[in-house]
C-alpha cells in the first residue's frame, strides 16, 4: 500500500508543495521495542507529522498512544533439599508473593493504566527449594506519569514480596536469603495530542471524502509512539481491506474494499503536503 503512494506519485508526475519521505520501519512488534521508529526520528528531528500505515479500516484514525514498560523479575536464592533443607526462602514463593501483591493493586482507570504478570516460571522440581523464578510484567498507560508512577508501585511491591519472603524464614542477613534483580525489556513512550491536530483532521476529511465515516479510534501502541513522545504530531491510519485474527496462528486478510486504504492515505497527504500550483499545504513548520 505505502509502494502504491510512491508509484501513483510518479505515475502521473504529481509535484507536492512540501516533501514527502517514504519509508519502512522494523521492530515495531513486542521485542522489538519500536527500535525503527525511534532510529528515524532521532536521525530526523527535522520532520513536521509521522503518518503509519498500520491497521486495517480505512476510516479509523489513532491519534493517542499507549506507552507501555515490560519488565522481567528475577528471583535468586541458593535453593536445597525441599525436606532437610526446609526453612531456606524460595525464589518461587517470593514470586507467587510479588504477584500476589501485584494483582492486588487497582490503578486509575482515567488516565486508563493497566498491568499484567503475562509470564512466571522457575524451579526444577517438586522436592528442590527452588533457587531461580522469573515474573514477565507489562504495564500500560496513556499518561507518561501514570506509568511511571505504576512502575514505581510495582518495583516496590517486588521488592516488598522479597523481604517478606526471607522475614518468614528469618534469613534476612542470612547467606540463603532471596534477592531479585529487574531487567528493561520494552519500553514505547506515551504520547497524546489534540483530536484537532492538523494530521488528524486531515484524515479524517480524507474519509469523508470517500464516503467513509470517520472515528478517532482508542489509544494504542503503534509506531507513532516515538513522534507523540517528543511532540511531533503523527497518526496511525489503515491501509484497506479487514484483517482478522491478528497475532494467531488463524489470522487472515480479506482485500474486500482495500483500494479505499491507498486512496485515503494519498488523500491525506495531498491535503497535508498540498501540490504545487493547485493548493498549498496545511501541515505548519514545527
Amino acid at each position: 500500500m505505502v509502494i502504491s503512494i510512491a508509484a501513483v506519485l510518479n505515475k502521473f508526475n504529481i509535484e507536492l508543495d512540501a516533501s514527502l519521505m517514504i519509508g519502512a520501519t522494523v521492530g515495531e512488534e513486542g521485542p522489538g521495542n519500536l527500535r525503527g521508529a525511534k532510529y528515524f526520528f532521532k536521525t530526523h528531528p527535522e520532520v513536521d507529522a509521522f503518518i503509519s500505515v498500520d491497521i486495517d479500516a480505512p476510516n479509523e484514525v489513532i491519534y493517542r498512544a499507549t506507552g507501555s514498560l515490560r519488565y522481567i523479575y528475577t528471583f535468586n536464592g541458593s535453593g536445597g533439599h525441599s525436606y532437610s533443607d526446609f526453612g531456606r526462602p524460595s525464589a518461587v514463593h517470593a514470586a507467587a508473593r510479588a504477584i500476589t501483591h501485584i494483582a492486588n493493586l487497582t490503578p486509575p482507570t482515567n488516565p486508563k493504566t493497566t498491568f499484567n504478570v503475562g509470564v512466571m516460571n522457575g524451579g526444577t522440581i517438586p522436592t528442590a527449594i527452588a533457587e531461580e523464578a522469573m515474573i514477565y510484567v507489562d504495564m500500560r498507560s496513556i499518561d507518561a506519569n501514570a506509568l511511571t508512577l505504576l512502575h514505581s508501585q510495582i518495583t516496590n511491591l517486588v521488592a516488598q514480596a522479597v523481604d517478606e519472603e526471607n522475614e518468614h524464614w528469618s534469613m534476612t542477613d542470612s547467606p540463603f536469603a532471596i534477592n531479585v534483580m529487574s531487567e528493561l525489556k520494552g519500553d514505547r513512550p506515551a504520547g497524546s495530542q489534540s483530536d484537532t491536530a492538523i494530521p488528524v483532521l486531515a484524515a479524517m476529511n480524507a474519509a469523508r471524502s470517500l464516503g467513509l465515516t470517520p472515528r478517532l479510534s482508542e489509544p494504542a501502541s503503534t509506531d507513532i509512539n516515538a513522534p507523540l513522545s517528543i511532540g511531533v504530531p503523527a497518526i496511525a491510519i489503515g491501509g484497506g481491506g479487514k484483517a482478522y485474527d491478528e497475532h494467531s496462528t488463524n489470522e487472515s486478510f480479506d482485500p474486500t474494499d482495500s483500494h479505499l486504504g491507498p486512496q485515503r492515505v494519498l488523500l491525506t497527504v495531498l491535503t497535508l503536503l498540498g501540490i504545487k500550483g493547485v493548493t498549498t499545504a496545511t501541515l505548519t513548520k514545527r
